[in-house]
Order: C-alpha cells, then structure tokens, then sequence
C-alpha cells in the first residue's frame, strides 16, 4: 500500500537534513528522504501488513521517530427495516343465558288436604364459544452496505528536445522537461538507450523538474520516466540529434565613399559616391552636411543612396562632413570645395570699362586614417608598473586615454563612464601623442584611446603587469627588483552564434576588434581569450575558425 508520510511543522529542524525509512514489517520504497520533503509529504509504499514507520537522522544525532499508519478511510451504509408492528384481535362470541321459573307453588287447604308440588325448574345456560385469538409477528431484518473507495494514480508522463551535433563532434544535447502523473515523485534514466525496451529496463536516479544529457552524436535516444512511490508506473520516450547545417560566416568590411564639391558662386554641391564595404549594394547617407566631424558621427544615416550618388545643393563652402551607412557598419566622410569670386576690374580708354569674373572651385577630398592605440613594454617599481601608450590615425588630436580591466570597461570608461576596479580616464594636453601610465598593480589592463572625430580605439591585446620584489635571506644584500613582461595571451579560436539584433563587439581570431548590431544568426570567428559581448554564444570548434 501507498503511505503518505508528513513531519508537522517544527519536528526535525535540527536534525537531518537526511532520514532514513523503515516500516515495522516488510520493506519500504524510497528507504530515505530529505528533511524538505517530510515537511512538505512524501508517499511511500509498504507491506500491506505494516503499522508504522520509523524516521532516523542521519546526521550527527540519530534521533528517530515512529508515525503509526491509520487505518483506510471507507464510507459504510447502513440500511434500517421499517419497525415491527404485532397486532392481536380477540373476539368472544356473544353469552347468552335463559332462566326458566317454575310458576308460583298454589296451596289449598280444605277438609281434605292436597298437596302440589311445584313442577322441576329448569335452567337453560349457553355457554360463549371458546375464545379465539390471532397474533401477526413480523421479522425484522437490518441490512448493511460497506462502500470502499480506491484512488488510481494517473500514468506518469513527460516530453523530450533533442538538438543537433556539429560534424563529427559529439556535442549535441537532449532533455527530459514537463514531469506529470503519478504520486509526483520520480525517477528518471541516468543515461541514454538505443531501444525503448532497454530504457524501460535500464537505470534510474532521482530527479525534480528535467533531466538534461550533453556529448550526444547524431542519432535516436530513448530515455524513461517513473513514479518513486509506484516503479511499476513508467514511460519511456525518444528524442533525436541531428547533424547541425553548415554556416558561412561573412564579416563586413568598413564603409567608405568620395566626397566632392561643385563651388555655384559662394556654395557649393556637395557630392558624395564610390561607396564601398559594408554590405556592398545598399548605402545610407545623413539627410544634411555638418561642419564638423563630431557634429556628423553624432547624425543618423537614414536617406536611402538611389543609383550610387546622393548630391546636397547650396552647401557653405569648405569641407563638409557626411555619416554614411550600410547595414552595420558606419562612418564619415569629408570632402569639398572652397569656393570664392574674383572680381578683375581693366579700366582702357575712359568709355570703356571690362569686367570678368572668374570662379575658382578647388575639391578637397580627406579620408582620416585608422585611429591606433599602441602599447609598450612594462617597467616594474617594486610591486607595480608603468608603460606608455602611442596614438595614431583620427583625426591627429586626441582628448582621452583610459585603462581598465577589460576591453568594455576600456571603453565605456574613455567615453566618460565606468570604469571599473581600478579603472580611470586621462584628459590628454593638446597635441599629445602618448600618455605614460605608471603606478599601476598586477594584472591584464587595457587601454583605450578617443579623438576629437570623437572615435574611440581599444586595444585588443592586454598588458599583463607581474611585478614583485624579491629580497635575499637575511643578509644586508637585496637582490634587483625583478622585472617580468607578459607577452600576449595565445588566441584560442572559437565558433560562435550572435544570439540576437543588440549591439555585440568581440576581438576576431586575427586580432582585430569587430563591433557592430542586428546580425541575429550570423556566426563568427571568436578569440575567447579576449573580450567579448554576453550575446555572443554556443561557442564550438570549428574548422573554418583558426588564430592568425
């Protein structure tokens, strides 16, 4: 029989936290429980004939406690004959009784004397007819109707997910997930089988919500269900790995075009075509020119390039900055013309006055470089160090450098927010080119660089600073202090999935910091070694992916 065995609130709460069962007669199945589950109830199966159970600690007091099984709830009707009822009738049949009497003695006296004697009285009597009586006694009998009610348990059940395996690797994934039925305590197959039979009949563990198998190759798995409390109530289920499609990973080059201008007296149109990078078909340019880099990085490229060219008419004259786009990558292009007019005034003959007008236009096309961040070698003072980073490329003016502890905080921190442990912002003088970060403690940091475009450049490689004293045993000579430079940590290449359309950066297997959004799907080549985004994920061995 099934036993529900529960712990009222406050018993047990220093002991435990695991029990052992026992009934007093027979077996119980599970033979151990956690104190979570006593308190909440747990079913347990017994011989029919037990009477109770015992719970003992298995911690360091053995205390014990023994719960006695109540008898079976059953619903008993009892039906009740009517009352009885005896009737008894007697009736005596009428007496009826007559009297005869003789008619009255007459005497006469006379000389002679005559006697008469009276004649014999008669009595007649009748006599009632035996008395009859007549009894009826009725039977009661009671009748009684026990009713017993038996509750089935409902047949366990649950749903399996299979993933997919790369190639050869064996690194496909399976679940067990949407327990039901039963007394709501199972036990689930601890491996996988190749036939529904085997998975019925193999091994099982306990288990609470899902069960989860990893290193699977492509193929058919067969796992199964049970109720603890009922082995005899199982369910077995397959589930299948398939062999993952091949992806093709394309990585975007940077978007560029031509400015040019086309002076109109004092203004200018500006012209801007020659795209390239990007996605290579479909361009974006701000709806208006800017006088300034940072003005344009600041725009949204939303006006669709129709044929390769977008012109803007009336523009002031000089260079004049453009945002272009093309799906995730961006940028901004300069380029124009200074546009003036020469008056040249030849005075002849005093009738006659020439006046020519010439225009120069002169086009002025700047494509800034690539803004660079360049670490060198570490120099230890006692237990900390210094370095100096170099700037190249932007715009050749460049307003902040940080270090930080990672690439991110790298450059959140240069463009003015957190830095993170250890982290700060240097504001850099004009026309400086390198900045010495010194008094810095162990560890990997990384720099960041920003210009007046503003662009910012982290540096994808880490300066590891491991610098300690060492002073020799007790003598009055210490020993150099000791200089250790790290080198780059070695690249280990990865696979990875972007897993949705948020922004993502990472440091690809080459080297080079890749950025960028809305690529949900699109696989890349990861330096796991490196910084990279929380949306980057299911990172696998691939062959297409290797350091370089």
């Amino acid at each position: 029989m099934v036993v529900l065995v529960t712990l009222n609130s406050g018993q047990g709460v220093n002991l435990g936290p695991n029990f052992t069962l026992s009934a007093n007669t027979g077996t119980i199945t599970p033979a151990t429980a956690t104190l979570a589950q006593l308190l909440a109830g747990i079913y347990v199966t017994v011989d029919n004939a037990a009477v109770s159970v015992t719970i003992t600690s298995t911690g360091s007091c053995t205390n014990s406690l023994v719960i006695n099984i109540t008898s079976i709830t059953t619903t008993t009707t009892t039906t009740t004959a009517a009352p009885t009822t005896t009737t008894t009738t007697t009736t005596a049949a009428p007496t009826t009784t007559t009297t005869t009497t003789s008619a009255p003695t007459t005497t006469t006296t006379s000389t002679s004397t005559t006697t008469t004697t009276a004649a014999p009285t008669t009595t007649t009597t009748t006599t009632s007819a035996p008395t009859t009586t007549t009894t009826s006694t009725s039977t009661t009998t009671t009748s009684t109707t026990t009713s017993t009610t038996t509750t089935t348990l409902a047949p366990v059940s649950f749903s399996t997910s299979g993933g997919c395996a790369n190639f050869a690797i064996s690194d496909g994934v399976g679940a067990m997930v949407s327990f039901n039925g039963g007394s709501g305590v199972y036990q689930a197959s601890d491996v996988t089988y190749s036939t529904q039979v085997a998975a019925e009949n193999g091994i099982y563990t306990n288990v609470s919500v899902s069960r989860t198998f990893t290193g699977l190759a492509a193929g058919t798995y067969w796992v199964a269900l049970r109720d603890t409390n009922d082995t005899s109530n199982k369910k077995a289920n397959s589930f299948a790995i398939t062999t993952c499609p091949t992806t093709t990973t394309t990585t975007q080059a940077p978007v560029s075009a031509t400015v040019s201008g086309a002076c109109t007296g004092v203004t200018q149109t500006i012209t801007v075509n020659s795209f390239t990078g990007g996605d290579g078909s479909t361009y974006y340019v701000s709806n208006a020119t800017y006088g300034d880099a940072g003005s344009a990085g600041a725009a949204t490229a939303n006006v669709l390039v129709s044929g390769g060219t977008y012109s803007y008419a009336s523009q002031p004259s000089g260079t004049r900055y453009i945002k272009i786009a093309s799906t995730i990558r961006t940028s901004v292009v300069s380029g124009g013309s200074s546009c003036t007019t020469t008056t040249t005034t030849t005075t002849a003959a005093p009738t006659t006055t020439t006046t020519t007008t010439t225009t120069t236009t002169t086009t002025t096309t700047t494509t800034l470089p690539p803004l660079v961040i360049t670490n060198g070698g570490v120099t230890c003072s006692g237990t900390t160090g210094s370095f100096t980073s170099s700037f190249t490329g932007g715009t050749g003016t460049y307003t902040f450098v940080a270090i930080a502890d990672s690439q991110s905080n790298a450059a959140t921190c240069v463009a003015g927010g957190a830095c993170g442990t250890g982290g700060f912002r240097v504001t850099l003088g004009g026309g400086a080119t390198s900045h010495n970060f010194s008094g810095i403690v162990n560890g990997n940091w990384y720099t960041a660089v920003r210009d007046t475009l503003p662009q910012t450049s982290v540096q994808n490689t880490a300066v590891s600073i491991n610098c300690t004293t060492t002073t020799a045993a007790p003598t009055t000579t210490t020993a150099a202090p000791t200089t250790t430079t790290t080198t780059a940590s070695l690249c280990t290449c990865k696979q990875g999935t972007i897993q949705d359309n948020n922004a993502f950066s990472y440091t690809d297997c080459a080297g080079v910091f890749q950025s960028g959004s809305f690529e949900q799907g699109s696989e890349v080549c990861v330096d796991i070694n490196q910084f990279y985004s929380a949306n980057i994920g299911n990172l696998i061995d691939f062959v297409g992916c290797a350091c370089s």
